[in-house]
């Protein structure tokens, strides 16, 4: 009985979370950034990865930021394979160290 209601409750809230994420719009935003810096903090992975790569699509000019110098410049590689004209700055940056935040900043400015 209880596996009966546990499959139902899974079910359930599956059903849930499809009908939220389907009313959900991408933001689909072809804004040009061309003159424009942006820095992404943890650019070598994920979420900062693709943000790095969309809006080097648009123009920007990216700083990535990443803790790993060798996971950042294979992200970037990785990002200039699939936009061969991607602007493209790779600085280290541990959010954990206030000495790298500093640095990161000085190095910025």
């Amino acid at each position: 009985m209880r596996e009966r209601y546990s499959a139902l409750i899974c079910f359930s809230l599956s059903e849930f979370g499809r009908r939220i994420f389907k009313g959900v719009n991408r933001y689909e935003s072809q804004t040009r950034l061309d003159g424009q810096v942006v820095v992404i903090t943890g650019a070598n992975t994920g979420l900062g990865k693709e943000t790095a790569y969309q809006l080097s699509l648009r123009g920007a000019q990216i700083i990535m930021s990443c803790r790993s110098i060798e996971r950042g410049e294979e992200a970037m590689n990785d990002i200039k394979v699939r936009n061969g004209r991607a602007d493209l700055t790779l600085i280290p940056l541990d959010l954990a160290s206030l000495k790298s935040v500093r640095e990161f900043a000085k190095t910025v400015s």
